[in-house]
């Protein structure tokens, strides 16, 4: 009876022992799965929900544009003849652009139920309230899929120029080049994959 005892104690603690490892590694996978959501100052539920809800389900289908407009518009600032420092300064506030996204839109296609960024044209049918949510949506992808990757998009920008005279390095200055790069190496756009920006 007591050696049953014995094993009984040992065989609970073996369990717990077990559980608390197994515990541990699921505590570790949901850390490295955090991610940044926002809200705006402003928040209705009852206005408010359904607007952010859509336009979060289309962010897995503008990762590719957003990356492509965001290093674009890096590549713009800091032009062909930048430093090291140029790069540093301004992939350090890449997700903050608000202006940037403002004469951006998602807009849905419904032929593949997909949906892709476009420079707002002179038809845009987007009210405020519209603009202020899909703004919102893409500041929110941007901060958790372009700047936790600043310092691929970086490196892109720095191999460019790396030991090269300044006529080799103006004339090596693709942007296109250099936007496919980066968003390559981050894994946001595949080969081939089209865009409007």
């Amino acid at each position: 009876l007591e050696a049953t005892i014995q094993l009984t104690q040992f065989g609970i603690a073996a369990m717990w022992q077990r559980a608390s490892i197994v515990a541990a590694a699921f505590l570790a996978q949901v850390l490295q799965a955090s991610a940044t959501i926002r809200m705006p100052e402003e928040f209705n539920v009852e206005k408010d929900f359904d607007v952010k809800t859509r336009f979060q389900k289309a962010q897995k289908f503008i990762r590719c544009d957003l990356c492509r407009l965001t290093v674009g518009h890096t590549f713009d600032n800091v032009g062909t003849a930048f430093t090291e420092d140029d790069v540093y300064d301004h992939i350090g506030q890449i997700c903050d652009v608000e202006d940037l996204y403002n004469q951006h839109e998602m807009m849905e296609v419904p032929e593949t139920k997909s949906w892709k960024l476009v420079k707002v044209g002179e038809n845009s049918l987007r009210t405020d309230h519209t603009t202020r949510w899909q703004t919102h949506a893409m500041k929110e992808l941007c901060d958790n899929i372009i700047q936790p990757n600043d310092d691929e998009i970086k490196d892109v920008f720095l191999r460019s120029i790396k030991g090269k005279s300044k006529k080799a390095k103006e004339s090596s200055m693709d942007r296109g080049a250099i936007i496919e790069s980066a968003c390559k190496k981050i894994r946001l756009c595949k080969e081939g994959q089209k865009s409007e920006l």
